[in-house]
C-alpha cells in the first residue's frame, strides 16, 4: 500500500526533535520560529501550538510518563542544565541538575541524563526534587532510554553511529551486543515496545529506518 506523509508542523524557521506524548494527542517539539530553539507543544496535527519554554535555548524534549510534563536541556549559569516544565499548569521551567539529553524512567521517578563531572561522558540519574544523583554507567555513555523489558539502552557516546548498549534498571554488568544497531546520531533512535527504531546512513548514500527486534 501507499505510505502517505503530510506535514503536521510547519511556520518559518526550523521544526526538530518531535516527541509524541504518551497518549498519542500531542506532540513536542523544538522551534525557532520566534528566535532562538525553545520548546513546543501542538495538537498531533499540528494544530495550537504553544510555546512552553523560555530560556536562553532549549532542545531534547522528553515527555513524562503521565504526559503531564516535559524535559529539556538548556543554557543556566554558564552551563547546560536538565529543565522541567508542568504543560497542564503553564508553570515555568524549573532547572534540576547540570547535564544533557534528558529522558523519564517508565514510572516517572527518575529523570536520565548524560554528564563528564567525572571526566568522561556517562549516564546518570536524577530525582525528581534533584535528588539523589546516581551514575548509571561507568564505561561510557550519553543519551539513554528506558525500555519495556527492564533495561536502561543508551548511546555509548555522542560521535557518529555510535554504538547502543544496555544495563538493567537494578544495575550491573553492561552488554554491548548490538552490533546492527548503529543509528547515524545519538538521537536517531528511539526505544518502542517492539524494539529499537533507528535511522542509519546506507552506502548509497539513501538514509534508512530499521526496527530491531531483541
Amino acid at each position: 500500500p501507499q505510505t502517505i506523509f503530510r506535514p503536521v508542523s510547519w511556520n518559518e524557521g526550523g521544526n526538530a526533535g518531535p516527541q509524541f506524548s504518551p497518549d498519542g494527542k500531542h506532540i513536542a517539539f523544538m522551534s525557532n520560529r520566534n528566535g532562538p530553539w525553545q520548546i513546543w507543544v501542538s495538537n498531533v496535527d499540528g494544530s495550537e501550538p504553544r510555546q512552553v519554554s523560555f530560556t536562553q535555548s532549549a532542545g531534547t524534549p522528553r515527555w513524562s510518563p503521565d504526559g503531564r510534563s516535559i524535559a529539556f536541556d538548556a543554557p543556566f549559569h554558564s552551563s547546560i542544565w536538565i529543565y522541567v516544565v508542568n504543560v497542564e499548569q503553564h508553570r515555568e521551567a524549573r532547572p534540576i541538575v547540570e547535564g544533557l539529553v534528558p529522558s523519564f524512567s517508565r514510572d516517572g521517578a527518575w529523570i536520565y541524563y548524560a554528564s563528564d563531572r567525572t571526566g568522561d561522558w556517562q549516564v546518570w540519574k536524577t530525582g525528581a526534587a534533584a535528588e539523589p544523583q546516581v551514575q548509571v554507567t561507568f564505561g561510557g555513555g550519553f543519551a539513554a532510554l528506558e525500555s519495556t523489558d527492564g533495561y536502561i539502552y543508551y548511546s555509548k557516546s555522542k560521535n557518529p553511529e555510535p554504538e547502543i548498549c544496555r544495563v538493567s534498571v537494578n544495575g550491573g554488568e553492561e552488554s554491548c551486543g548490538l552490533q546492527r544497531v548503529r543509528p547515524r546520531t545519538w538521537a536517531s533512535w528511539a526505544v518502542t515496545r517492539n524494539g529499537i527504531v533507528f535511522a542509519e546512513d546506507r552506502p548509497n548514500g539513501q538514509a534508512e529506518l530499521s526496527l530491531y527486534d531483541p
